[in-house]
This record gives C-alpha cells, structure tokens and sequence, in this order.
C-alpha cells in the first residue's frame, strides 16, 4: 500500500489550520510495483566439472526479496530462500546445462528477465589405487583386508566394487575397504579365501556415474598355517619390572598386584588380530584350568595375589579364526623370603664360559670339580652361569632368592656377567638380596653373600659406585695388565696360609702370577682376610684382596681375586664358610 497525501496549511506567526483532509487514491497518485532482480554471484566457467555451485542475490528497490526460483535446463523451477547451491549432474560424455534463479519480492513480483548461465559439465574418469593390499605375489592368509582408493581431480567422492578371480563383480557399496574374514568373527565380513592364488579386481565409479574402464589387481597367494604371534610386553608386580624369568620378591603386606600388557601380530602374512584368550592360574590348577572368551583386552591386571607360582598363558587369534598354537607361557613366581627362604641351603654361583675363558680356557667339568672339592661336606646347589644365559636368564629371585648363602664366583678374566654393564639384573638381584632382612623385618637370619671375582669392580665406574654403595668397598685400585700377584697372604682367621697362584693353570709365560686383581678396603668393622702379596715388590703389597663384614642384616666376604687360579682355595673356602656359620 502506498502513501495517501495529508494537505495543511500553515499560516502567519501561528499554525492555523484552515484545512486537512484525504485526498482519495487514484492511477495519478499511487506509486507501481517494481518487480526485483536477480543477480548471480558465483558461477562456473563455460566448461566445468560436473558438480557445479551457483551464489545469486535479490535486489528490490521499493521492498524486499522473501524467495527465489531456480531450474536446471528445462526442469521444473523449484522455490527456496537460499542464496547458494550445488548440482552434481550425472552425465557419460560432456554436456550443455543451463542454470536459471529468479526472485520474488514481497509484493508478489517475479524477476521477468531470470539471471542464467550456460555451461559445459564434463567428467573424467576416476582411476582406482590400492590403499591397503599384500605385496604382489606375497603369501597372506585366509583372511585379510584390502582397501581401495582412487584418482580424480574432479571428484572425490566413490563407489566401490570387487571380484575375486572369475568370480561376479560385487554390489556397489560406499565402504572402500573388504574384509575377508569370519562372518561369526567379524560381522558382515566376505568370508574367507581357500588356499591358492588369487587374482583381487577393484574398480571405483565416482559420483558423476562414470566407471574406471581399467580396473586394478593384484595376485596372492593364500598359504596354509598362518597363524598369529602373541607375546607379553610388559610385565610387573607392585609396579615394578618383573625379573626376566617373571620372578619377583613380595609386597611386604603379601598382596601383590600383577600387571601385564601384551601385544600380538598377524603381519607376516597381512592377517588381522582378532582378540586375545588367556589362562591365569596358580600353578598347581593348571591341568584344570581353561581359556577365557575372547576379547579385544590387551592389558591384565591381577590383585591381591599371594606369594606362590603362577601360569599366566595368552594366545592371539586373527580374524580367520586361527590362533596362536605356541601360547605365550610365563611361570610368575613370587618370593616369599620370610617362608621360602632356608637359612641353611647353599648356592653356588659359577660364571666360567666352559673353554670359552681366559685364561687357559677352563672347562664346566674341571671348575666344578675343583669347587665339589672346596664345598667337600657341605650341601650345595650349582647354577653353571652359561646355563641361564642360554634361555636368556639371570640370576634372580627364582633362581637365588630362596638361599641363605650365595657363593657367586667369576674365574673368567675377559667376560663379566655379575655387573651393570653386562646385566643390570643381577646387580639388582644383589641390591635387593642384601637388604632383604631389612626389607622383612621378620626374616630370622641376615643374608650370606660370597663374592670371588676375577676383575671384580673392572667393568665401569658404575660398577665401583655399586661396591662402595652396597658393600661399602673403599679405596679400590688394580694391577690392571701388570701381572705381578703372585699370592694372597693369610691374615686373622686365615693366618698360616698363603693362596698362591697355581702356575698350571696360568700361561707359562705368565711365571705363576695373574693382572686383574683388585686391592681395597673394606667397611668399618670389616675383618682382613688376605693380604696382597707381589713379584717383584711394588706399592699394592700388604693391601686387603679379600675381607669378612657382619651386619645384623647381612653377611658378606669379597676377594678380589679368583679362587680357581690360587692353589690352598679350598682352606680359603673352609674357613671362611665356618666363620660364616656354615
């Protein structure tokens, strides 16, 4: 509606009004209708991909746009209050496309002259790639996965499609990946492939309907007996590393939380994991013992488990339905010192490489006997060191925890597997062997440790640091190279005796003396054992090769030289096993 005219009359100083009144509307006084235009914004080039997006705008000089009409070549118009939109047209070869929009003002009006543009949409065809597939002519199992993908710059967005061997083409499906599996595994999986080559066909359409007229393929082969691989990551109890035999000393309060994290893989042949199954079992229920149902769970966890000895066995299978045949086992055993430990019972620790030392390369068969013939009387129990490291073993809780005295010899000059820098395990072994009275305040004897080593700190400072800090050693110092030992000289409850080097076991140009041996001093309230005694005569003579100190907690004897290569090692032995209350 437009305006009606108000006439008054304004007159003199004042506003007199003589006269108001409406003049009637009629064609000379009433303002028409403008019908709005229609601008577009955004368009494509002459020739453009086949999915085109158009931006227009009304303009209306006397009210307002409220809606627009668009129409593609000679289709219906369709109304919208949108400004934009996006037409993806379908088309086999190029094709001519006329786009119109006109708008609507709030009077009714219609842009008489719509705003349009015509246009070529083309399309190119997509080119299908592998994403995911098995090296060409690899061996693979029966079940695998392979993902497609596809180039084309004018799209991205795909159908799929495949065919195995002669096999029909597939529907056309929007998931770019195939799973051959087990459908009661993995649900709307394509089954699994018998065993044999194949030849996989995939083929990519893009959204314009146009098929890539060369499909990709590969070849593989499906082999028999693939299986997964299972294996435990990390294992620990009361949040430590366990020992690398999973032997580990109880929590104090015998409550202990075990905690495991494993891992599987089905690469080998491009299978993939289907879960785990596992047994967790004291040992003596193994025979009765079951899986679990399978799961994607890869982290175990175990609580309040007392001290004792466990099985904890997992196997992997992939989506086959193949599984592990050679589960991973672990034998947990958790020390209880206070009950496992006999105060009594002996170990003896022998580090010779069996031939493979130095010097004169010693056989197992020859040290053992000369240590049966030191140990004549006593009940003792060898752990040759060659043995454990064959299966990649230490010494540890499981090994040595339940010993009242460890005797823990090197007679190898040239190899040293007590140490940090060989084995960190087994300085933490003796870290923790030491302090266990003190650890278990209710444990009833200290510890006994006997340490006769060849080279014994010589590895690294880490190694001297872990002597003074443990044992408290102080002031250590070597003949190195030198061989100028030619006897440890008997001192306190010793006295009397002489360990001299025994020349046939040495090299004949060493003349009956040895280098590697070290000279210290032992803690406040140590007592001397031996002495150093040289050829010819040098700064290291009368120095400690070898004391006795006794705690409340522990007992501990260290030599600096190795007992093997030093004749009278047996009195040696003897006494100071006597002293220890042996």
């Amino acid at each position: 509606m437009k305006p009606t005219t108000l006439l008054c009359m304004v007159l003199g100083m004042g506003v007199i009004l003589t006269g108001c009144g409406l003049i009637e509307p009629g064609p000379d006084n009433v303002k028409p209708n403008v019908a709005p235009e229609t601008v577009l914004t955004a368009f494509p080039p002459d020739v453009y991909d086949h999915t085109v997006t158009f931006n227009w705008k009304g303009q209306d000089s006397d009210g307002i746009v409220v809606h627009f009409d668009t129409q593609v070549d000679d289709g219906a118009w369709i109304r919208t209050t949108r400004s934009d939109t996006t037409i993806l047209f379908a088309v086999a070869d190029d094709a001519m496309h006329t786009f119109k929009v006109r708008a609507y003002d709030d009077d009714g009006a219609v842009d008489g002259s719509p705003a349009q543009r015509s246009f070529t949409a083309t399309s190119i065809a997509p080119e299908t790639e592998f994403l995911v597939v098995p090296a060409e002519s690899a061996a693979v199992g029966p079940a695998l996965t392979i993902q497609l993908d596809a180039d084309d710059p004018d799209d991205k967005n795909f159908m799929w499609r495949y065919r195995v061997d002669e096999g029909t083409w597939s529907e056309w499906t929007a998931d770019s990946a195939f799973a051959f599996a087990q459908p009661s595994i993995v649900p709307g999986a394509l089954g699994v492939l018998p065993v044999g080559y194949h030849t996989f066909y995939g083929q990519a359409r893009d959204a314009a309907g146009i098929i890539d007229p060369t499909p990709i393929s590969t070849i593989f082969q499906v082999a028999e007996g693939t299986e997964p691989t299972t294996s435990v990551v990390i294992s620990q109890v009361n949040g430590r590393a366990t020992y690398t035999d999973y032997s580990m000393f109880t929590g104090v309060d015998n409550r202990n939380a075990v905690h495991f994290e494993v891992s599987a893989s089905a690469a080998a042949y491009s299978g993939v994991l289907a879960g785990f199954s596992y047994i967790w079992t004291a040992a003596a229920n193994l025979p009765t013992a079951s899986f679990s149902a399978w799961s994607d769970q890869a982290v175990f966890d175990f609580a309040d488990v007392a001290p004792g000895q466990y099985w904890f066995i997992l196997k992997a299978r992939d989506t086959a339905g193949s599984e592990d045949t050679t589960p991973e086992s672990l034998y947990v055993d958790i020390v209880d010192p206070r009950t496992d430990l006999d105060p009594d019972a002996i170990l003896l620790v022998q580090e010779t490489r069996n031939g493979s030392g130095a010097p004169g390369s010693p056989r197992l068969t020859a040290v053992n006997e000369y240590y049966a013939t030191m140990l004549a009387g006593r009940t003792y129990t060898l752990v040759n060191y060659e043995d454990l490291r064959a299966v990649n073993r230490y010494v540890s809780p499981a090994v040595a925890g339940r010993y009242g005295l460890i005797i823990w010899i090197d007679d190898d000059s040239s190899d040293h597997w007590l140490f940090s820098v060989v084995n960190p395990e087994n300085i933490r072994f003796l870290r923790e062997y030491v302090a266990l009275k003190e650890t278990y305040t209710t444990l009833a004897e200290p510890t006994h440790l006997l340490l006769s080593h060849w080279n014994l700190p010589g590895a690294s400072n880490v190694d001297l640091a872990f002597l003074t800090d443990v044992f408290g050693v102080a002031s250590p110092s070597t003949n190195g190279n030198d061989k100028t030992l030619l006897a440890a000289q008997g001192q306190g409850p010793l006295a009397g005796t002489s360990l001299q080097v025994d020349p046939a076991k040495v090299p004949g140009s060493w003349a009956g003396k040895i280098n590697k041996v070290w000279a210290f001093e032992g803690p406040a309230g140590s007592t001397e054992l031996t002495t150093w005694v040289s050829s010819p005569a040098d700064t290291m003579d009368g120095r400690t090769n070898a004391y006795h100190h006794a705690t409340a907690s522990k007992e501990v004897v260290i030599t600096g030289y190795p007992l093997f290569f030093m004749t009278d090692a047996p009195v040696f032995m003897d006494r100071v096993l006597q002293a220890m209350g042996f």
